[in-house]
C-alpha cells in the first residue's frame, strides 16, 4: 500500500506528464489555433450625433457603437459578443462624435447601433441609437471602410425588433 505522500507524488507526476502531452498536442496543432489566414476584412467609420438632453452620467455605464452581422430576436442577443463588431467606449456629453472599428470581417451587417450600458449589470445593455439610411442595412467589403452617420435623441429611443 503506498504512503500519502508516494500517492501525491505519483498524482503529481501523472497530471505533469498528462499537462506536458496536452501542451505538446496543442504546439503540433498550431494551425488549429490561429486564425485562418484567409480572413477578409475592412473598416467602418462612423459619425454619431446626440439630441436632446444626455441622461444622467450616472445611467451611462457604458456607451459604444455595435453591428451585428444578424438581426437580434430579443434583447440578450446582443450579448453575443463572438458575434458581434463593437466600438471603443464613446464620449459621455458630448453634442457629436467620430468612431473607427478596424479589423471588422467582411460581411453584412443588418443591425447597429449605438448601446448603451444603464447599469453595472451585464443585461442591463439597451439601443438608443440605430442606423437606419438603406433600411439599416450595410456591407463591410475586404479593404474597403464604411462610413455611417447614426443618430441618437435621448428624447425618442429606436424601435428595436424585440419590442423592448
Amino acid at each position: 500500500m503506498l504512503s500519502r505522500r508516494d500517492h501525491a507524488l505519483r498524482t503529481a507526476i501523472a497530471c505533469w506528464a498528462g499537462g506536458s502531452l496536452l501542451l505538446l498536442s496543442l504546439a503540433g496543432c498550431e494551425s488549429a489555433i490561429r486564425p485562418p489566414d484567409d480572413v477578409r476584412t475592412g473598416t467602418i467609420h462612423g459619425r454619431v450625433e446626440y439630441l436632446n438632453v444626455w441622461p444622467p452620467e450616472n445611467e451611462v455605464r457604458d456607451l459604444r457603437f455595435v453591428a451585428l452581422p444578424f438581426v437580434p430576436r430579443d434583447s440578450t442577443d446582443i450579448l453575443r459578443i463572438n458575434d458581434l463588431v463593437a466600438s471603443s467606449r464613446l464620449t459621455y456629453g458630448v453634442n457629436s462624435e467620430s468612431f473607427v472599428v478596424v479589423g471588422v470581417p467582411a460581411g453584412t451587417y443588418p443591425f447597429s447601433g449605438i448601446a448603451r450600458q444603464r447599469t453595472e449589470d451585464l443585461l442591463s445593455w439597451e439601443a438608443i441609437g440605430l442606423y437606419t439610411d438603406d433600411e439599416g442595412v450595410f456591407e463591410v467589403s475586404e479593404d474597403e471602410v464604411v462610413d455611417l452617420v447614426i443618430l441618437v435623441d435621448f428624447n425618442h429611443p429606436p424601435d428595436v425588433p424585440w419590442g423592448d
